[in-house]
């Protein structure tokens, strides 16, 4: 998924609905991954991971082509783990 196309420069923003929390988990997964990022290039790690209790994302950074980000999954994958609408359980205290 080009994260800078689908998401960043996206031309519509729903207004509503799942398409909305949908676009909304897609903009917070994405910051996640680009910080995540940034941290890996600034201190020069090969691998890093994200993690938010129901998926391990394994990320990698190849130094030949620093450019490039690699997970274990694609960011589709990832938000339709992340985006699951009224199945998990809610807990209040």
């Amino acid at each position: 998924m080009d994260l800078w196309e689908k998401v960043v420069k996206s031309k519509t923003i729903p207004a509503e609905g799942p398409e909305k929390l949908r676009h909304n988990a897609a903009r917070l997964t994405g910051s996640s991954v680009v910080q995540e990022y940034d941290v890996m290039l600034e201190a020069g790690l090969e691998y890093s991971y994200l993690t938010y209790g129901l998926a391990l994302v394994l990320l990698r950074v190849d130094y030949d082509e620093p450019g490039t980000l690699y997970t274990t999954a694609p960011l589709t994958a990832i938000l339709d783990i992340v985006f699951v609408p009224h199945e998990l359980p809610l807990a209040i205290s």
